[in-house]
Order: structure tokens, then sequence, then C-alpha cells
């Protein structure tokens, strides 16, 4: 676990809204630092199509040396999380920043953050979680750039899906977006089939389901944020025909 919870900053994405992403863990809340799920455990594998959700939990230590073999040593004011390279196709990170500046966490306060999307591409995904440390070292404040690349998204699925091209289903972004209460998805077929209509949050939770006679040309599908009780923040949609999916991403103001 040694450079384990610097990786905390693992969480969060500078498109963060103000409505809360996600909530810390309480079973960590007496952990005097770290990150969950840890590097032998891992993230959870994805699927080509289907929604994905990794919620991470942590803290940050107030000192370095905490950290057995850590290569950094000082007092922690806070890390920044500057960003994530090589995240699949489809997934992006959000985090609950402990302060107005995104992604950016204190030491001892349990944190979280929130990998999600619609994977499109199937492989092994190493992850390279870039950060800055601000510490105070020797009575001097410095910034120090941390670079951990322990974990990894594996995708299971083709590296396409062919398979809703039969039907010719588009699905449209939803109008307006973002919105406050009401919008309108929607999507056309080159012919009448039964489809499954979704919203998922960022953590995964199907949020509403109904089945839809899908027919020949343009349907429309009427949504209000208030009827289906969705709070501000992102969403997902997603139009399943067959086991394979469409998703697009909204959000609610």
């Amino acid at each position: 676990m040694k450079k384990t919870l610097l990786s905390l900053l693992m969480l969060c994405t500078a498109g963060a809204l103000s409505a809360q992403i996600c909530v810390p863990n309480p079973a960590y809340a007496d952990e005097p630092f770290g990150i969950w799920p840890d590097v032998e455990e891992g993230f959870a594998d994805g699927e080509v199509g289907v929604v994905y959700g990794q919620v991470i939990d942590f803290k940050v230590p107030s000192d370095l040396s905490d950290i057995p073999d850590s290569p950094l040593s000082g007092q922690v004011d806070s890390i920044i999380v500057v960003g994530i390279q090589g995240l699949p196709p489809g997934l992006s990170f959000a985090c609950e920043s402990h302060t107005p500046s995104n992604c950016t966490f204190l030491p001892e306060v349990p944190g979280c953050a929130v990998i999600s999307g619609v994977p499109t591409q199937g492989g092994v995904y190493p992850l390279q979680i870039q950060t800055v440390i601000h510490l105070v070292a020797f009575g001097l404040a410095t910034s120090v750039p941390f670079n951990y690349d322990d974990y990894t998204i594996e995708i299971d699925g083709p590296s396409s899906v062919t398979e809703m091209a039969a039907y010719g289903l588009a699905l449209n972004q939803n109008m307006p977006n973002p919105f406050h209460d009401e919008t309108v998805i929607e999507y056309s077929l080159n012919q009448p089939v039964m489809v499954e209509f979704n919203i998922f949050n960022l953590l995964g939770r199907n949020i509403h389901s109904r089945q839809l006679n899908g027919t020949y040309g343009m349907n429309r599908i009427e949504l209000s944020a208030s009827s289906l009780n969705m709070t501000p923040g992102i969403y997902l949609y997603s139009l399943t025909i067959g086991g394979q999916s469409v998703t697009r991403k909204m959000v609610v103001r």
C-alpha cells in the first residue's frame, strides 16, 4: 500500500457538478489512511455496452512518512488530481472535492470518487493517476508531482458493438441538455421492435426502467426529472434491443 493512498487522488474529474457525486463509505471512517478497493482487490471489470460504475473510497494521510516505503516525506496540506490517463473509451471519472477547487483532497478526511460510463471497446487498460501533492517539508511549502500506475481496468467484449445495426437504431442526445425538469429523447428504428429504456446514476444504480413499443421511424420519450425524483447530477440513459445497448449522458441542473 506504499503509494496506494496517494492514488486516492484517482478520484475525480474536472467536470464535477455541484450535486453530490458520491458519499464516503463509513466502514473506513476509523482507518488512519488508505484507498479502497486496494491494489490487490483492484477495480471491477466491465463489459462493452454495459453501464460501468466503480466507487473509490480513500483517506489522505497527514504525514507521508506514515506510508511504508513512501518515496516522499512531509506534512500534507492537500492533494490535487490533475487527471487519469488510460481510461477505457466511454468511461470518465468524477470526484467529491473537499474544497471549492476541483479534485482537491485534505488529510484525514474521508473522500470518494466514481469512475463511470459505458465502455465501447474491450481490452486491458493500465491507468496512470496524475496528481500534485502540496506539502510542507523541512519547514518549506512545496508541490510535488506524483504519478501512480498500479491500477488497471479490464473490459470484456468485442472491440465494437455491431448487432444494433440490424435495427437501424439511432439514439439522439436528449434536448434540452442540461435541463431542470423536462427533456425529450428521440430515437429512430428501421423496423418495429420492443425496446428497453433505462436511466442510471453515476454509481450504476438503475433509477428508472420501462418497456417501449418501438415503431418504424422516429420515436419520442418525454421525461420529467421531478416525477422520477432525479436530483441534480449526471445520469446515463440507454436503449436496449436483444441484449445490446446504446447509451448517452444527460445532466439535470
